[in-house]
């Protein structure tokens, strides 16, 4: 279980989580008005820390998930400069920036009213229902590898030049930041085992900035980075609602509403995607899963009432919800500390704040992003680097979350969630259109549990293999059916007669599967084989399977409920197709029983006399479980079927014994208590030979108990290798 959240523990979050912001609520603020000059960067950066402000209250509020931190977005920023550079583009606002800049707050109010639609509607529901982990996965990789990248000219204490190489820029880095940076690096790594955890990232920020002001104190000469921009902030007031007003009515009047909606909608799509990818992080994070719909809806009031009040539309910052899970920030208290502490920082802690070198940010920021690299990705990479690693689905995964991260890095976090999306989804239909066959046997390893006598068994055993079981599974669907036919039909070219199509495993068959099935019968059946179909009704798909497939030209005496039962079937024309049957002994006697075990002629005579001849009605009861009777029993003519109560209201076949096998040798060896029933399935003529007879036969006939021991022997022998047989496909 998680720790329970503590007001102490969400305070230090939040904190941690606010001071982080700050660089990144100026960026975006400044990025979203650049196309309005110089003149507005002074109320872009505010609008920046107001949404981290507004939003932050509002959503935490409104029932956001936990531990969640939001703030505005560089994508959803560009968006905002991209639509007010279109504004400016229609010469309306010659003159008058102010209206432009109403149009700015109503195109975000707007955004978030689509934005609560989306959570509204369950919109964000339906994308994490279909959002794979390797897909999260890799967006979680991605934002630690660009979270790295991003602070990697801060770490160096240097300012890249526009079309200057990556490595030319870092060439010219500054020891004495790159010294800060690690300091902080390794405080904030380490400093869980002195220190209690809420404490590392600020402890971390504030040895970071002694260390760097110890530098430029002593070494004035030396360089080092810049520090945390000074902000000239108020107490953001709800101010903007008549111009907005206003700006709306003079939009729809120009003919401009059209291009505001359009702005508001994309706004709100990156808002709401860059939100749900923080929210699957966090929920991986967390090992927790929060409902996102809430997060939609908290984020859109949220963004609307931003605009109100001068600021920015946000969304879920995955940085910053980070860096309060590592702080010990749990709750949603943690979210409303966080925009208390924005709302401090510009009010009155502005000048301090200051302070701050961007290297105790950068530093701050590697070690959050190295913590964030998802664990289950990186045991699946273990996984298929192994040189015995042969996974075809763990490859699969690693591949997808790969994609993902490369994806991430070269196109953004949205381009990689749909590009994600999209491989798994043709992976799904690649997966969903192989044939759903589980595996196909052939009869000499599936066989039915029918004991023939010695004779029968053996003219069938070279010919077994001209039966096949072809199990299937899963959905049976027109994307997979006819792969699963053309290897049906192929069936016939390796020498199979007889085909038994298991459908116990599956789960779903659509019209086109029963088409098919219709026609793969239909053709098997023009070249000669055998087909039929088994089906528990119980188990899977009920009275619906019979009916579709007589629908589609398979007749009912076509489907069996029992693989059981259709491999006994097939094996018994397989035998009558062979002839074998004009061998068989209607009604065995002592003598055939003892030319079997190897007993000579007036052996099998002497034997006679310690048998006792025992008749039972068709549904009579030989032996039943628990019994204590110690005799086995020679079938002369009839059948017996052995069940044993292996469920619960039921019975399960365990084997059928015809003329010239043995029962009941168990109990006849070891005297415990019989295990199973033996019943007549039809009148039922034989032998019974009782323990006290077989002693007395060792007594006097030595050599005949010798000869019925080694039939036993061999009996139990192959009984044993059989079960052998059955735990082996059990565990395939």
């Amino acid at each position: 279980m998680p720790p329970s959240p503590t007001p102490r523990h969400d305070l230090s979050g939040g904190l941690a989580a606010a001071i982080m912001s700050v660089g990144s609520n100026v960026a975006a603020g400044v990025i979203a008005f650049a196309p309005l000059g110089p003149d507005y960067v002074a109320q872009a950066i505010m609008a920046g820390m107001v949404s981290s402000i507004v939003v932050g209250f509002v959503a935490s509020l409104a029932g956001s998930a936990p531990g969640i931190i939001v703030g505005p977005q560089v994508t959803t920023a560009m968006a905002l400069a991209a639509l007010l550079s279109q504004l400016l583009a229609t010469g309306h606002f010659d003159g008058r920036p102010e209206l432009l800049v109403s149009l700015a707050f109503a195109a975000i109010m707007m955004s978030g009213a689509v934005q609560l639609l989306f959570g509204a509607l369950r919109i964000g529901g339906l994308v994490s229902q279909f959002m794979p982990y390797p897909v999260v996965s890799g967006i979680q990789n991605a934002t630690a590898i660009l979270l790295v990248w991003g602070q990697l000219f801060a770490l160096a204490g240097v300012e890249r030049a526009a079309g200057e190489p990556v490595l030319g820029a870092l060439a010219r880095a500054q020891p004495a930041t790159l010294g800060v940076a690690l300091a902080t690096a390794l405080v904030s790594w380490y400093g869980s085992r002195f220190i209690s955890k809420a404490a590392v990232p600020l402890v971390a920020l504030g040895a970071g900035t002694l260390l760097h002001h110890a530098i430029a104190f002593g070494v004035p000469s030396i360089g080092l980075g810049g520090e945390l921009p000074r902000i000239e902030g108020a107490i953001p007031m709800p101010d903007q609602f008549g111009g907005i007003a206003s700006a709306l009515s003079e939009a729809t009047a120009l003919g401009l509403l059209p291009t505001l909606i359009v702005g508001a909608l994309a706004m709100a799509v990156l808002d709401s995607v860059i939100s749900l990818i923080t929210l699957f992080t966090h929920q991986s994070m967390t090992d927790q899963r929060y409902p996102s719909n809430p997060q939609l809806i908290g984020q859109g009031l949220g963004s609307s009432a931003s605009a109100v009040f001068g600021g920015l539309s946000a969304g879920g910052a995955l940085a910053r919800s980070a860096i309060n899970h590592e702080a010990g920030g749990r709750g949603r208290a943690s979210a409303v500390a966080y925009a208390l502490f924005v709302l401090i920082l510009i009010v009155a802690l502005a000048e301090p704040l200051s302070w701050v070198p961007r290297a105790a940010i950068a530093g701050l920021i590697v070690t959050i992003a190295l913590r964030l690299i998802d664990d289950w990705s990186l045991k699946q990479l273990r996984e298929v680097l192994k040189p015995s690693s042969g996974a075809r689905q763990n490859w699969i995964t690693v591949a997808q979350m790969v994609f993902v991260v490369v994806i991430g890095i070269m196109a953004g976090l949205v381009a990689a969630v749909g590009a994600g999306v999209a491989l798994s989804t043709v992976i799904f239909v690649a997966e969903m259109s192989r044939p759903p066959i589980r595996r196909i046997r052939r009869g000499s390893l599936a066989r039915s549990v029918r004991r023939r006598d010695p004779g029968l068994a053996g003219q069938l055993e070279p010919h077994r293999d001209r039966i096949a079981v072809v199990e299937l599974e899963g959905t049976i669907f027109f994307g997979s059916c006819e792969a699963l036919a053309v290897r049906a039909e192929s069936l016939p070219d390796e020498g199979v007669e007889y085909v038994l199509f298991d459908l116990r495993r599956a789960t779903a068959i659509d019209s086109t599967g029963y088409r098919v099935f219709g026609q793969t019968y239909a053709r098997l059946t023009r070249r000669g084989c055998r087909v039929a179909f088994v089906h528990v009704a119980s188990r899977s798909l009920g009275e619906e399977v019979d009916e579709n497939l007589e629908l589609n030209g398979v007749p009912r005496g076509a489907v069996i409920q029992s693989l059981d039962r259709g491999l006994e079937t097939f094996e018994q024309a397989l035998l009558t197709e062979l002839g074998a049957d004009a061998l068989r002994i209607d009604a065995w006697s002592v003598a055939d029983f003892g030319r079997a075990w190897g007993l000579a002629d007036s052996e099998a005579a002497d034997l006679e006399g310690y048998l006792e001849p025992r008749r039972f009605d068709s549904g009579a009861v030989v032996v039943d479980e628990g019994d204590t009777g110690r005799s086995m029993f020679l079938i002369s003519r009839g059948t017996a079927e052995v069940t044993m109560s292996l469920r619960r209201s039921r019975r399960d076949r365990l084997a059928t014994f015809q003329e010239g096998t043995v029962f009941g040798e168990v109990a006849f060896l070891d005297g415990k208590p019989r295990t199973a029933r033996i019943e007549a399935t039809s009148d039922l003529d034989t032998f019974e030979l009782g323990r006290e007879a077989f002693e007395r036969l060792e007594r006097e006939r030595p050599a005949i108990a010798v000869k019925i021991q080694a039939m036993l022997s061999r009996t139990l022998s192959d009984r044993l290798r059989a079960a052998d047989r059955l735990m082996l496909e059990l565990d395939f």
